[in-house]
């Protein structure tokens, strides 16, 4: 028998999470979500994230291409001059200084986000993230933050 979906209801995602404070490793991390009709499912960032509320969590889409399989990924990020590097992002992309964290999600075709499968896209993403993002992080520093980012594809 199919599941009734209700408006609202809960549930979760597992994504990437890269910490601000004190790690550098990033951990798989559950998310609490909301499933809407058509399948559209709302994150809850201010569950998920562990830096001050004040400032806005911001998104952005991803495309890349890896190991001959296109990909599209969700960040969900907070970044602000006042915070320290995060040293999980360095990891991943020693040429930037990110201050703040970060959240990957895997998009889906049947639900707007799915469980996240495979670390090496997901680190793959962010790199081509932070990479273009470079330039805007220098910026902020002085202005505080940075706007939100849409990537085009780019392949491995």
């Amino acid at each position: 028998m199919a599941r009734k979906h209700t408006i609202g209801r809960p549930s979760s995602v597992r994504g990437l999470y890269f910490p601000p404070f004190h790690s550098s490793i990033a951990r798989t991390r559950v998310v609490g979500a909301t499933v809407h009709p058509g399948h559209r499912v709302i994150p809850d960032y201010n569950s998920t994230f562990q830096g001050r509320r004040d400032i806005p969590v911001r998104e952005s889409t991803v495309v890349v291409q890896y190991g001959g399989r296109v990909y599209s990924f969700r960040l969900a990020y907070r970044y602000h001059h006042i915070f320290l590097r995060n040293q999980a992002l360095a990891e991943v992309c020693p040429e930037t200084v990110w201050r703040g964290e970060m959240l990957v999600m895997q998009e889906g075709s049947f639900k707007s986000v799915v469980n996240i499968q495979r670390h090496d896209p997901a680190r793959y993403a962010v790199r081509h993230f932070l990479l273009r993002m470079k330039d805007r992080l220098d910026q902020a520093d002085t202005t505080g933050t940075i706007p939100q980012f849409i990537a085009e594809v780019d392949e491995a």
